[in-house]
């Protein structure tokens, strides 16, 4: 009887546990996307002309003063932290697990569930993916050649490679998620694309 209780004790301490991890992920999935932009916001800086350079979201601070060298240097250490370094914590913490995740362990599956959500075993992984390519495409290309045609060719060349892994891999259980995720993937190359054609041509002004 009193191994019978432990076993008992320890699976419910296991399920309270794997509630507390969920809850916690749903918090950083539902926080990821705001304070990335937030954060890569400091070292966005625009040209007012004569050399003056002033932060985009906050024209009171100077790019070339010593003030904004600190805020740069901390906002590179939460870029580490934050936007890159949850990503990868999470691929660790889940390729550890990975063997439990494909077998269908109940307890790994209930910590995890939130990340897994509707992909299939094989494919643990692939809520890492799209946060890399919210990273990118939503943060790092916003750092060079803003508002250039450069800038919307690259973003549109990564948008297609997502495409093609997603089409290559389908990594959803059901093939309509898949659809849906497809569909999705070629719109934003669509709307990439069409800005590239929007940039390219020449203004009414041009003689």
């Amino acid at each position: 009887m009193a191994d019978l209780a432990a076993l008992v004790k320890h699976h419910e301490e296991n399920a309270v546990r794997a509630k507390a991890v969920s809850r916690l992920f749903v918090l950083i999935f539902l926080l990821y996307p705001s304070l990335t932009n937030k954060i890569f916001e400091a070292f966005v800086c625009r040209d007012l002309g004569h050399g003056h350079m002033v932060l985009e979201a906050d024209y009171t601070v100077d790019c070339n003063s010593t003030e904004y060298a600190a805020l740069a240097t901390f906002c590179t250490a939460l870029v580490m932290l934050w936007p890159v370094g949850m990503p990868t914590a999470l691929f660790v913490a889940m390729f550890r697990v990975r063997k439990k995740i494909k077998a269908g362990e109940p307890d790994t599956l209930e910590t995890f569930g939130f990340v897994l959500g509707d992909y299939d075993r094989d494919h643990w992984y692939w809520e890492v993916i799209e946060l890399s390519r919210k990273l990118i495409l939503a943060g790092l290309i916003g750092l060079v050649g803003r508002g250039s045609i450069a800038q919307a060719v690259v973003a549109t060349v990564i948008a297609f490679l997502f495409f093609a892994v997603s089409v290559r891999e389908q990594p959803y259980k059901k093939s309509t998620m898949n659809w849906i995720k497809l569909f999705s993937e070629f719109q934003i190359f669509g709307v990439l694309l069409m800005c590239i054609v929007l940039q390219g041509r020449p203004s009414a002004s041009t003689p």
